[in-house]
């Protein structure tokens, strides 16, 4: 909606997978798939090499490399992506990326969205209704669609999924 993101917009994700389940969690939770059914849709081959969303596409913390604190992998994975520098694993095309960690028993989230300058500069920027923008502004995801909101209001609901926006009210 105001930010103009919608999960189809992504061309891959990396998530933190810090236990099997936590995968298909994130994916639900993000709106790439229906609450109940990210088991089905990673079953189907959906995040598989070469499936409709690339996830992981460095092998996850349990396939590439776990020092105990993997979260910036995450954004590594997703900036080598953007850059096509990703090699064999290089999703074609690749022009926007979610990097997605959690901490604590998955009570605390942190989601960033990235994407190449061109892919940047096109988007529309978010309407900023009778406010200048500030670093506490967020967008959340909500149905499909990143909306943004401000950092209070977001602590008043306890969002589990944050996403920061940069760009806001260009």
């Amino acid at each position: 909606a105001l930010a103009g993101w919608k999960p189809a917009d992504i061309d891959g994700i990396q998530v933190y997978a810090a236990f099997t389940i936590t995968t298909l969690l994130f994916l639900e939770d993000l709106g790439f798939c229906p609450k109940g059914e990210g088991g089905r849709f990673v079953a189907d081959g959906a995040i598989a090499p070469g499936g409709q969303l690339p996830v992981n596409t460095s092998g996850g913390g349990l396939s590439y490399c776990h020092p105990g604190m993997f979260g910036i992998f995450v954004l590594i994975e997703a900036v080598r992506q953007l850059r096509g520098e990703a090699g064999r694993r290089q999703v074609a095309g690749c022009d926007t990326a979610i990097a997605h960690g959690n901490g604590g028993t998955l009570s605390s989230q942190s989601t960033v969205i990235l994407g190449t300058q061109a892919t940047l500069s096109a988007l529309r920027p978010p309407r900023c209704p009778g406010r200048a923008p500030t670093p506490s502004t967020e967008a959340r995801h909500s149905r499909g669609t990143w909306e943004v909101e401000s950092a209070r209001a977001m602590a008043r609901r306890r969002s589990s999924s944050a996403v920061t926006v940069h760009r806001l009210c260009g």
